[in-house]
């Protein structure tokens, strides 16, 4: 018969987690796009969204479905190729979101990334990157990625007159297939570009 031991009553209760300042942002210059870059190196079957509101465009695969967007009183759009139907267990999903009245996109950022960072759970089971400060169509930005339940990329740029645009690049499913989501992703994203110039 194995001994066996009972736990002592004085074994410490579960600590809370302890909130961490958002790191100190590292500038990263992002190269432009090639057509290289796209799937076979063809962007021409693409569609192309252009937002004439808040001025910038991108481009995204043709078989994707692009959908208005809306969180509160902001507004965007969601591109989505979920595979085996509409949930994002299995498949990409990209969001953009013009946020206004943002006087400091870096501010913007750092928030954004406490408030990702106090998710439940992320702390135990899924993780966060530091900011990274990113060049994006000749302009400054900023970006991080968080891992849980899926994998996210976040890129937030300034747009004009005191705003931003929140860009969530979303992945997910089995282990084998997330290295060609996140290349679906990151094609997506390399074809921004702003129109205002």
């Amino acid at each position: 018969m194995k001994n066996q031991t009972s736990p002592s009553p004085e074994s410490p209760s579960p600590q809370k987690p302890v909130l961490t300042p958002p790191p100190t942002v590292t500038p990263v210059e992002v190269a432009d796009p090639t057509a290289s870059q796209a799937p076979n190196g063809d962007l021409a079957n693409w569609k192309t969204y252009t937002d004439a509101k808040y001025f910038y465009s991108l481009k995204y695969p043709s078989s994707h479905k692009q959908t208005s967007y809306r969180e509160g009183n902001f507004e965007g759009i969601q591109i989505s190729a979920a595979i085996n139907g509409s949930s994002l267990s299995n498949g990409v999903m990209v969001k953009t979101l013009a946020i206004t009245n943002v006087s400091s996109p870096k501010a913007f950022s750092e928030e954004q990334w406490q408030k990702d960072q106090n998710q439940p759970d992320l702390t135990t089971i899924g993780s966060i990157t530091p900011i990274k400060e990113i060049t994006i169509d000749g302009r400054a930005g900023y970006t991080y990625e968080v891992s849980f339940m899926g994998k996210v990329k976040v890129i937030i740029v300034p747009l004009l007159d005191n705003s931003v645009l929140r860009i969530a690049g979303y992945y997910a499913g089995s282990e084998d297939k997330l290295p060609s989501y996140k290349k679906i992703i990151d094609q997506i994203l390399s074809t921004f570009r702003f129109l205002d110039k």
